[in-house]
């Protein structure tokens, strides 16, 4: 039997408003963020990265190039991904300070990583919630923290003085130092030990893999 022309254009109106919906969805739920910031007046830089991956390569000059790549996860009883549209990256200066950070304090359902060309300033500060932080550094005074996860810092040999790699429950390493210390308790280690420049590096991971590499150059 024939359908009448009306249910028929109901129908189509249905399946076509889904679809489009849905084509909107997928848009909503991956955003890329970008920033290019001149650190020529910039002593301090700290970057809170949430969760999610940290990738940092050195770069020469002053200016601080960063890419976010975010994404939603499937959530919900329906299982649709997340909207991120409205995540974006801030950025605070205050007395030679300056703070990066995503506008966003609830990470659950996100996928995020951070690729970081990050020229040397006098001290930089890389903060993780939970995910991993891959950096090779310039001269600077390095500080890391990671909740749980992964962090693996390279710097130059020459360049770094004193370091120290810790980890509450996991293990703790430093490779090609010309001298270093480990100290290993039950569940817990930590490592001590020195380059052969002034810049200090403190590698901190409360559960999982703090690693410091030295090498001739980065």
């Amino acid at each position: 039997m024939n359908r009448p022309l009306p249910v028929l254009i109901i129908l189509c109106t249905v399946f076509f408003s889904a679809l489009a919906g849905s084509f909107a969805w997928a848009a909503n739920n991956e955003v890329t963020r970008t920033l290019d910031v001149d650190l020529g007046n910039v002593d301090a830089l700290v970057i809170d990265g949430g969760v999610g991956t940290i990738d940092i390569v050195p770069v020469a000059g002053t200016t601080l190039r960063i890419e976010v790549a975010i994404e939603g996860n499937r959530t919900g009883l329906l299982q649709h991904k997340r909207d991120v549209t409205d995540i974006e990256l801030a950025q605070h200066l205050d007395n030679g300070e300056l703070k990066i950070e995503l506008t966003e304090d609830d990470f659950d359902d996100l996928e995020v990583h951070w690729t970081i060309e990050m020229p040397a300033v006098a001290t930089t500060s890389l903060n993780l919630a939970v995910g991993q932080l891959i950096a090779r550094v310039g001269a600077t005074e390095l500080d890391v923290n990671v909740g749980v996860g992964q962090a693996s810092v390279t710097a130059a040999r020459i360049d770094t003085g004193h370091i120290v790699a810790s980890a509450g429950v996991g293990s703790a390493t430093v490779h090609g130092a010309n001298r270093s210390d480990s100290q290993r308790a039950f569940v817990s280690e930590n490592v001590d030990g020195y380059g052969e420049g002034e810049f200090n590096i403190e590698v901190n991971v409360g559960v999982g893999e703090a690693s410091v590499f030295l090498v001739d150059e980065t």
